[in-house]
This record gives C-alpha cells, sequence and structure tokens, in this order.
C-alpha cells in the first residue's frame, strides 16, 4: 500500500484545517477524484487523488489539524501488501518484520521485506517519496503527479477543470514539464474568441454572466439573555495568518500620501456604458474603471510595481494586481493576472467571478499568488478615505473610497460634484514622495478625464 502524504498546494502554508471527507475508507478513487477539502491560510482547496485505487486508511479527522507532509490517505495495491507511514525511529526487529529506513533524502521511505518468506506475486512495491524541493531529481512527489503522468499541483489541476481545460493535452514548460498556471492561461488565450468593443479595442471579452453574491453580513454573537461576560473565539487560521501578515507589513517604513479627484466624468462614462456591458453579461463597475486607469498610470510610472526581495528591487514587466475582497472569514486578495493586457469590460469581468469565488471559498490557490500591486477599496461603505496597509512585498497599495457628492471650485465658482479620496502607501525604501506624488497626480488626471483610457488602449 502507499500512503499520500498531506501535500504543499502552492501556497507555502505549514498546516491546513480538514474541513470535510468526500471519500470514506474501502472507497475506490479515480484519478483527480476530490479527497477532501482543506481550509488554509487564504481558501478553501480540495485535495485530488494522484492516482486510481482503494483507500484503506483516512489518517485525520475531519476538524483536525494536519500538517504539509503528514499522512492524508492510504491506498492498496495488488498484492495487498501495507505501507507504513512515515517512519518513526524503531528498535532493531526480528526477521520478517517490516522496517522503514529513512535515507538522506527527508521523504524517501522504502519498506524493507525479506523477500523469501513471501510468495513472488506479492513481493512489496517500493514506492519513492523524493524531495518536494529537488526540481533535479528523476522522480516527482505524488502530489502533482497522477496516473497518465501528468506533472501539476493539485491547484492547477483545478484551476485546468474550472476553464474547461484537459491538462493531459497540455505540453508542461515547469520543471520536468511540469504543467504550470501560466500554461493553463496560455491555453486559454488560444482558445479566447477576440471581440471589438467599442468601450477599449484589443478586447477578448469573455461574454459570462456573473451574478455577485451580497456581501457579507457583519459579525453575529449567539442568541443569549446573559449580558455579561465575554465570548471566546480561537485565533487561528485565516485570522492569524493576517494578522501575521499585518504585523509583518507594519515593519516596512511605510508612508501613505492623498489626493481628491473629480468623479463626475467618470460616473458618467460608466453610465453611458452600463448598456453595452449589460448586452454581454459583464457588469460595469466602477472598481473595473478605477483598475483600468491605475494599470495606465503604473505603465508611466514602473517603480510602483515593484518589491524588496533579498535579490534587491524587483522591478515587474507585467502587471499582476490584486484586489482585496471582504470574505466573512477574512480579507483575501485573488489576482487578476496579466491585468495590463485587459480592457475595462474584461477587468470587469475577471474581477467580479474572483470576488464571488473568493466569498464562496471556492478560489484557487494559483489565484491567490504573484500580484506586484493592490487595489483596495471600501467605498461601498461609505467610508470618504483611509490609509491601506501594504500587502508585502509590494512596494504599493492603492486605496479608493467612496465617491461622494461635495462641494468643487471650478473656475471660482462652487458645484455639486462626484468626489472620490484616493490613498497610496508605499514602500519608502524602494522609491520617495515625489514619485508617489507623480503617480497620484497622474491617477488622478485620469479619472477626471476618463476618455484617456481610451487613447492609452489604443
Amino acid at each position: 500500500m502507499t500512503i499520500f502524504p498531506f501535500p504543499d498546494v502552492g501556497e507555502g502554508i505549514h498546516e491546513g484545517k480538514l474541513i470535510a471527507w468526500k471519500i470514506n475508507e474501502g472507497d475506490s478513487v479515480t484519478v483527480d477524484q476530490v479527497l477532501c477539502e482543506i481550509e488554509t491560510d487564504k481558501s478553501i482547496v480540495e485535495i485530488p487523488s494522484p492516482h486510481a485505487g482503494k483507500i484503506t486508511k483516512l489518517h485525520t479527522a475531519a476538524g483536525a489539524i494536519i500538517t504539509v507532509g503528514n499522512p492524508l490517505v492510504t491506498y492498496a495495491d495488488e498484492a495487498g501488501i501495507e505501507r507504513p507511514a512515515p517512519c518513526q525511529p524503531v528498535s532493531p526487529a526480528p526477521l520478517g518484520t517490516p522496517r522503514p529506513i529513512e535515507s538522506s533524502t527527508s521523504h524517501v521511505e522504502i519498506t524493507l521485506v525479506p523477500t523469501q518468506l513471501l510468495p513472488k506475486e506479492q513481493e512489496p512495491k517500493i514506492t519513492l517519496l523524493p524531495d518536494e524541493h529537488n526540481q533535479q531529481g528523476p522522480a516527482l512527489h505524488p502530489s502533482i503527479i497522477n496516473g497518465s503522468g501528468v506533472l501539476a499541483t493539485p491547484s492547477t489541476r483545478k484551476f485546468a477543470r474550472e476553464h474547461g481545460i484537459d491538462i493531459q493535452t497540455i505540453v508542461g514548460t515547469g520543471p520536468q514539464s511540469r504543467v504550470t498556471e501560466q500554461d493553463i492561461r496560455a491555453k486559454l488565450e488560444q482558445t479566447k474568441v477576440v471581440t471589438q468593443s467599442p468601450l477599449l479595442v484589443q478586447s477578448s471579452i469573455q461574454q459570462n454572466n456573473v451574478s455577485v453574491k451580497e456581501p457579507p453580513t457583519a459579525l453575529k454573537l449567539p442568541a443569549s439573555t446573559n449580558t455579561q461576560g465575554t465570548i471566546a473565539a480561537p485565533y487561528e487560521g485565516r485570522r492569524k495568518a493576517i494578522g501575521e501578515h499585518l504585523v509583518e507589513a507594519q515593519r516596512v517604513p511605510a508612508v501613505t500620501v492623498f489626493a481628491r479627484a473629480d468623479a463626475t466624468a467618470l460616473v458618467a462614462l460608466r453610465e453611458r456604458q452600463k448598456a453595452h456591458a449589460d448586452a454581454r453579461g459583464i457588469k460595469l463597475t466602477y472598481l473595473a474603471l478605477f483598475a483600468k486607469a491605475t494599470l495606465a498610470a503604473l505603465h508611466t510610472h514602473p517603480a510602483l510595481n515593484s518589491s524588496l526581495t533579498t535579490h534587491g528591487i524587483e522591478f515587474s514587466r507585467a502587471v499582476h494586481l490584486g484586489i482585496a475582497v471582504d470574505n466573512p472569514k477574512g480579507l483575501v486578495v485573488p489576482v487578476v493576472h496579466d491585468a495590463h493586457t485587459k480592457s475595462i469590460l474584461e477587468l470587469a469581468s475577471e474581477i467580479a467571478n474572483l470576488a464571488q469565488r473568493t466569498r464562496e471559498d471556492t478560489i484557487s490557490a494559483a489565484e491567490l499568488h504573484g500580484s506586484t500591486f493592490s487595489i483596495t477599496s471600501i467605498g461601498p461603505q461609505r467610508i470618504e478615505g483611509f490609509t491601506p496597509m501594504l500587502n508585502t512585498p509590494e512596494s504599493a497599495v492603492l486605496g479608493i473610497g467612496a465617491i461622494l457628492e461635495q462641494p468643487w471650485v471650478i473656475s471660482g465658482a462652487i458645484a455639486v460634484r462626484k468626489i472620490v479620496t484616493l490613498s497610496l502607501t508605499f514602500d519608502h525604501r524602494v522609491f520617495d514622495g515625489a514619485e508617489a506624488a507623480r503617480f497620484l497626480t497622474d491617477l488622478v488626471l485620469l479619472i477626471e478625464d476618463p476618455e484617456l483610457l481610451l487613447i492609452e488602449a489604443s
């Protein structure tokens, strides 16, 4: 038998909470069949079976915490010989007793059984589980290989399934020909239908109708007649991960600069184009318009699309835009990859899709990683302005407040206009306040004259 350990699902996690089993002991499973759901710090992920077989043991109870590398399930082989779990130190055993031996490679385990004591057809199979960080070795961790020999992480497999892509048709470009999320995205680009849009040229719009659920409600305490005392809640999981991330961000010498923009013309543009977007099954949001303006400003000010790492200041050629989404379990930042290549309607469609799946906890791990610049908006709550915290290691984050009617001076006269407050928090180690001010000034100009977005896209 072969033990399948809880794999690193691509989020850099160390542990997760097993929410629910999708199979039972004694079940026969197929390749990529979902075994269980694990709640990580950022999302709920499905763990697929790396190969077909009969499940003889579930090693973790639902609701328990499981660490990466610990046994998840045990499969039976044809001989019915059971292979032990990751080994503990053992004392010498008499001849004929299975003895696990751990090699210098941390995940390699071999069970030695004297074959002269067994019929030939029952000789045990030797299963190698190599170090998953060894990219050059000939073998691969079972979390990324299935029965057909296709190499991919569980999150990549799920991403392919969600987009209707047969992963066996993809030629992998990763280490040892591993299929990556970028390979799936490249396949999607090949199959897109290009549609010209009067809102923006060079548009390849996915005409999917996304219905966004109502935003999550505030925390509700259990009903009780007792008005005294406190109610304890565990500080764990996503809430704890958010706290640790914020503490890390607080160590950065960050500065926030503010600017107000007259968004009256932008509001009018949205009203004019809503019917055009609705006809394509897309809800044109203010966030999509702000995102497009931000991308145009980043094109002029690439210093903001950067991060400070151990290798120095890294400037990204592509813009992978993080969008902060409110989730009842805590803030999550899904990523619009290659956002700089997308039209306003494409941004609106993808942001709505990501936001809905984030709130439903069905977002994939791959869609939560790789952002180079982030936007956070609490405008719907009628908050005028705030100081966003960095989504480290990114060097900047943009906060967008509510669009509110306010008095505004135009040519010496006071008029009521649609005003939005923008706040940019940036890492002062990477660039100075003057560059942040120039970026924010250009962004204000794009918001106040949104027709410039059409010129930027042409």
